[in-house]
């Protein structure tokens, strides 16, 4: 054997090779009870955002366009009138469930995993006859690439240019979609190096105040449905895309460590078991300053006319965050989902904490009150995060009170508070009866023989496409 013939058995595989390898090789032990239960929660989430987001004034041009600009295909998408091409699909199921704001996060990473797997896997339903089982085995897999790939590449100097979900969401795509699709090592690399040169997903939005963010983690899931559907036709990407010398880690300044944390085993626990939901929709960053001015008016009666000054405190990196701090104008609703100042106003001017809050923007006491808040890191609350997500509000009053209230951790939003938003959020555009049926589908999947029909399920006056081969 030659001496080159040695060095090429002695290479290491490519770091995108061990991350298929692990994804393909998930078997039905992974589906434990527990993880099986999240995995149910997290797409009911997500079908929850796309339902209750469905009607909201700026989903108008998505549905428009997945009517007249994407084409005809097999995959479906509610509110639209015919079947989509799988990749126009994806796209549009996530764009249309990120107009919500309050789809699943991944702390570690502050990633929207749900907006990229989920959508991913549902307008693949048509390509391939799967089961439950392969259904949620690729959305662990999505999940767990997504996660540790996050976990490698977001880091707090990059987060101020790129957004976690469209740097790596397409890693997350390619690898649930190759699991669902059954591709084999080769191509599934391949479906890896193809989607990786689709991350990105720029901040800019944050500071033009355009909604670019809500079509971020849907190009990822696009990237990704199309990057599984060419490897499958023998189209190659680059297997290097992970570690090579212009490829993520490199490109976007990884730690050190990020290269075994991508090579590693999985197996314990899971990047899912991390994920948690939100309660309203606002910024992951603005969620503790708002429940603790949630808590404040809750305790004390506040004349929102009689504040003289606004003070908040909370965790470095929600201070950081592009859009986090400003404190007006707010053009928006989507501005004043990102602005901590805003927030907070809005639940001491309204007394609560919902979806009402966002709507009000040109509301003068909330825009006054914005605009006079402080807003500033604090070491403790550094210290804490992210393990705990911390902060604090104080008022000062025209009589000379001084009112205040803190809040050590975001308060769970566990299964049932999702499942009643599913429940309602799905009536209103599927009726009652069929979001039931839904629902219980969705808990039946580890023994569902065929997925498709959850496709099924949403289909809304959607005509039938070609038949599957």
């Amino acid at each position: 054997m030659s001496l080159a013939a040695v060095g090429a058995a002695a290479a290491p595989p490519p770091l995108g090779a061990l991350l298929v390898r692990n994804a393909l090789a998930l078997g039905p032990e992974a589906l434990t009870v527990e993880r099986t239960a999240k995995l149910e929660l997290c797409l009911l989430d997500l079908l929850s955002c796309l339902f209750g987001a469905q009607p909201l004034p700026w989903n108008r041009p998505l549905l428009a366009y997945g009517e007249r600009g994407c084409g005809e295909g097999r995959a479906v998408v509610p509110g639209v009138g015919h079947g989509c091409p799988p990749a126009e699909a994806a796209f549009l199921l996530s764009a249309l469930a990120a107009g919500a704001s309050r789809s699943d996060i991944h702390p570690p990473s502050v990633g929207h995993p749900g907006l990229v797997v989920f959508p991913t896997l549902l307008a693949l339903l048509g390509e391939r006859q799967a089961s439950g089982r392969d259904f949620l085995l690729g959305a662990l897999a999505g999940y767990e690439a997504m996660g540790r790939a996050g976990r490698a590449l977001v880091t707090p100097a990059g987060s101020r240019r790129f957004r976690p979900s469209g740097l790596c969401g397409p890693v997350g795509a390619a690898i649930a979609g190759a699991r669902l699709l059954g591709l084999d090592e080769p191509a599934a690399l391949s479906a890896l190096g193809l989607a990786g040169n689709a991350a990105g997903g720029l901040m800019e939005w944050a500071f033009s105040g355009a909604p670019d963010l809500r079509y971020q983690p849907a190009q990822a899931a696009r990237a990704g449905t199309a990057a599984a559907l060419m490897a499958r036709e023998g189209a190659e990407g680059s297997h290097s895309i992970l570690e090579g010398p212009a490829g993520l880690l490199a490109t976007f300044g990884a730690a050190p460590a990020a290269e075994a944390l991508l090579a590693a085993d999985w197996g314990g626990g899971f990047e899912v078991d991390a994920v948690e939901f939100k309660a309203v929709p606002v910024c992951v960053h603005a969620q503790a300053a708002a429940f603790a001015a949630r808590r404040l008016v809750e305790r004390e009666a506040v004349d929102p006319g009689r504040i003289e000054s606004l003070a908040i405190a909370t965790y470095g990196t929600a201070v950081d965050y592009p859009g986090c701090a400003a404190g007006g104008p707010i053009a928006n609703a989507q501005e004043a989902r990102m602005s901590i100042p805003f927030t907070v106003a809005s639940v001491l001017v309204l007394g609560a904490l919902d979806d009402a809050n966002f709507a009000a923007v040109g509301d003068a006491r909330i825009a006054s009150l914005a605009a006079r808040a402080t807003l500033r890191r604090d070491a403790v609350m550094d210290a804490a995060f992210p393990a705990r997500q911390q902060a604090r509000v104080e008022v000062a009053l025209d009589d000379g009170r001084r009112l205040s209230a803190e809040l050590e951790d975001l308060p769970d939003f566990g299964p049932e508070a999702v499942r009643a938003r599913f429940r309602r959020c799905a009536a209103a555009v599927l009726g009652a009866s069929r979001a039931a049926e839904l629902e219980a589908l969705v808990g039946e999947l580890a023994s569902l023989p065929d997925a498709a029909r959850l496709a099924a399920l949403l289909r809304s006056g959607v005509s039938e496409g070609p038949a599957r081969p």
